[in-house]
């Protein structure tokens, strides 16, 4: 299978009135004729495939650097789980709209409670970090590998990290973008 990948559409529409031109031709009278084409005999399908949000490329990042770190204990990599980054992403926006800093929010919600929020229940681990980076108001990639480095150095979220049980790593992220701080939340759990 051959792979389109997203193009803007004003690149699009430029590709699209070359590519015209190229096979039709403007006759003396005005009108378009056609060039002889023909569609290949071994027309193979075309995926369509979106380029991804940042919020999938912050959580690629992420688990690159965790399984990087895996990897140097000898440890199988881990895949992303869409529900585990739900519920961290929703983690990660609580504690920053609600100002608070905890595995368990103001009303006593746990990550278990979170995950069956997200649709699965489960007993997931859980991470999370508070970085501040007064000099971007966007995600960066150095904040990311801090965050990372942080929970390394640290021997309870290492313990999540390198729990070989673990295979499903989810991640959330949220920033402020006025005052630069960060929260982060890493989830771990076991394929079901």
């Amino acid at each position: 299978m051959r792979i389109v990948p997203f193009l803007p559409l004003s690149r699009l529409l430029l590709l699209s009135s070359v590519a015209f031109a190229s096979i039709f031709s403007l006759s003396g009278s005005g009108h378009f004729t056609g060039a002889a084409w023909a569609a290949p005999q071994d027309r193979q399908p075309i995926a369509f495939v979106p380029q991804r949000t940042v919020a999938q490329e912050v959580q690629q990042f992420a688990l690159n650097l965790a399984n990087r770190d895996r990897a140097g204990e000898g440890l199988v990599p881990m895949t992303v789980d869409p529900l585990l980054s739900q519920a961290a992403q929703s983690h990660a926006e609580d504690m920053l709209r609600r100002n608070y800093f905890d595995h368990y929010s103001p009303e006593g919600r746990s990550p278990s409670d979170r995950l069956a929020a997200a649709g699965r229940q489960g007993y997931p681990a859980e991470n999370i970090g508070m970085a501040q980076d007064r000099r971007s108001r966007r995600i960066q990639a150095r904040t990311l590998e801090n965050l990372q480095s942080r929970w390394m150095q640290s021997a309870g979220h290492r313990r999540n990290l390198m729990n070989p049980n673990y295979e499903r790593f989810g991640y959330g992220v949220a920033i402020d973008p006025s005052s630069g701080r960060v929260f982060a939340v890493q989830m771990f759990s076991r394929r079901s």
